[in-house]
């Protein structure tokens, strides 16, 4: 009897030390849940990149002396200094002769832009822009492009003109009016991250990303903004033929003649050597393509169900003769197509049986096909 009542105390006890380190558990998952971590501890990572770290120390220096020539020239720019940055007028700057020019790499806007522009005019600009001057933008391999909306096609890019990092559709707008009829609109350079660098990359990215859901085109531009200059011809010629109007697809496969999108874990950090293997045969080819049918609204070229009907057929030629031999057939073939065809490919309308234009327009592409190379005794094989 003795015994039973020892071992039940002894397992009531063991009972009672289990739930009292659940409960500690619990309390410690609480505690760290609820611990607000230390401003310190929020610093972007490098990791031991010093190559990196070296090239975003020397890109500081120029922007903090750039900052400090643009405050000694305040009358230009009617900026007044601010903690180590600068506050720019950009009325003003455009009445003294400062041009603005926009990020060549930037998202477009969309149907807010005239929305967000008449509200400038009529409730004054309460947000301010985000800008650095060409000179800056020189210095990190940035490109500029004109806005759409600037009228003067006669001036070139100077060294101290403004390019806008944020605030493009707005200036775009105004860009529409006389510069005496602007609102006051206020500019500051970017700041420094944690680690007092200016990395203008990932200003762009911050800048844009946490205002909307990134496509995967979207981070072509990341990619093209991070390399600079560097950065792979095939990311710029995709970027540009969006701009154009294609599908991100049809884009990627006019620049690889694969039969599919460059994946987002390959824009992010695939090797462009390997991405771009065919770039000059791709570009040859859809520049050929794209002189036959054009880039009118039928959108033949534009949109990924042809384009990858091309890519496919250029494989299949490669397969038995290499790229050359691929390109130089393929070219032969989109160029001996017949004037009647390219505009039934065109006109290719949704049957009533249900079967898509884009559909209609691969099968007449491959019976045109099939005609060729029995034609040039080409043997393709399975």
């Amino acid at each position: 009897m003795v015994n039973e009542t020892v071992k039940s105390v002894s397992t009531q006890n063991e009972d009672a030390t289990n739930a009292n380190q659940d409960v500690t558990m619990v309390i410690s998952k609480m505690q760290k849940a609820l611990r607000i971590k230390p401003a310190s501890e929020f610093k972007p990572d490098y990791g031991n990149d010093k190559e990196k770290m070296s090239f975003l120390a020397d890109k500081t220096k120029d922007i903090e002396r750039e900052i400090s020539n643009i405050v000694q020239n305040n009358d230009l720019y009617g900026a007044v200094g601010v903690s180590g940055n600068v506050v720019i007028n950009l009325r003003e700057a455009a009445k003294n002769g400062i041009h603005v020019y926009g990020m060549e790499v930037n998202r477009e806007h969309g149907k807010d832009e005239r929305q967000t522009g008449e509200s400038l005019l009529s409730d004054g600009a309460q947000m301010w822009l985000n800008v650095i001057t060409y000179k800056v933008a020189k210095l990190y391999g940035f490109g500029i492009k004109k806005l759409a909306n600037d009228k003067d096609d006669k001036h070139s890019p100077q060294d101290e003109d403004i390019v806008l990092l944020d605030g493009h559709g707005r200036m775009n707008f105004l860009m529409q009016y006389d510069v005496n009829d602007w609102p006051v609109v206020y500019a500051h350079f970017p700041s420094k991250d944690a680690l007092s660098y200016y990395n203008l990359s990932k200003v762009m990215e911050t800048i844009n990303v946490n205002i909307k859901t990134w496509t995967t085109s979207n981070y072509v531009q990341k990619r093209i903004l991070q390399e600079g200059d560097k950065t792979h011809e095939g990311w710029v010629r995709i970027n540009n033929l969006i701009k154009r109007g294609y599908n991100y697809q049809a884009a990627c496969q006019l620049t690889t003649l694969g039969t599919d999108r460059v994946m987002k874990k390959d824009v992010n950090g695939g090797d462009a050597e390997h991405i771009f293997s065919n770039y000059n045969d791709a570009v040859y080819v859809s520049e050929i393509l794209i002189n036959r049918f054009g880039e009118k609204e039928d959108k033949v070229v534009k949109t990924k169900e042809f384009t990858k009907e091309v890519s496919f057929l250029w494989q299949k030629l490669q397969k038995i003769g290499g790229n050359s031999y691929a390109t130089e057939n393929m070219v032969e073939f989109i160029k001996c197509l017949p004037e009647d065809k390219v505009i039934e490919i065109k006109r290719a309308k949704k049957t009533n049986d249900g079967v898509s234009k884009d559909v209609n327009r691969t099968k007449i592409l491959n019976a045109l096909f099939k005609d060729f190379i029995t034609h040039k005794n080409i043997q393709l094989g399975n």
